[in-house]
């Protein structure tokens, strides 16, 4: 906290310093998917999709992390942070419907995209949102 020009206390710096706990939260519920130890055979069991197609989506889910990282930093850089992580958590919520609507491998392209997109809004922003909140409270060095 700090005192402004009037006399009185801030709390804009307390608004800042919870960002951090609430990054630390956040980092950790979204670290929480447990779905590499079940994709293989989820997508052969229930998607009933061969190994080679499975390749294929990963192929296609790292194709489009790579595509889509300078417009979702356009994205975070223009509409903040903050809107970027929130807007990341949408798509993968829209993802996870997307893959459990019915076995079909032209929906699971679609939702490889939404997940990649979903992953290329959180990088960066993520670690970019605590460093902004670190130097608005001087603690950047930190």
């Amino acid at each position: 906290m700090f005192i402004n020009n009037h006399g009185k206390v801030s709390l804009m710096v307390n608004s800042y310093e919870s960002n951090i706990w609430k990054m630390y939260v956040f980092k950790f519920l979204v670290s929480l998917h447990f779905i590499g130890g079940v994709l293989v055979p989820f997508f052969m069991d229930w998607g009933k999709i061969s190994f080679t197609q499975i390749m294929i989506l990963q192929s296609w889910f790292m194709l489009w992390i790579f595509i889509m990282e300078v417009p979702t930093v356009t994205i975070a850089d223009y509409f903040g942070r903050k809107y970027s992580l929130l807007l990341g958590c949408i798509v993968n919520i829209i993802t996870v419907i997307i893959y459990t609507i019915t076995p079909n491998f032209y929906l699971f392209l679609v939702g490889e995209f939404l997940w990649a997109t979903s992953a290329a809004l959180f990088s960066g922003a993520d670690d970019a949102f605590v460093y902004d909140s670190l130097k608005k409270c001087g603690k950047a060095k930190e």
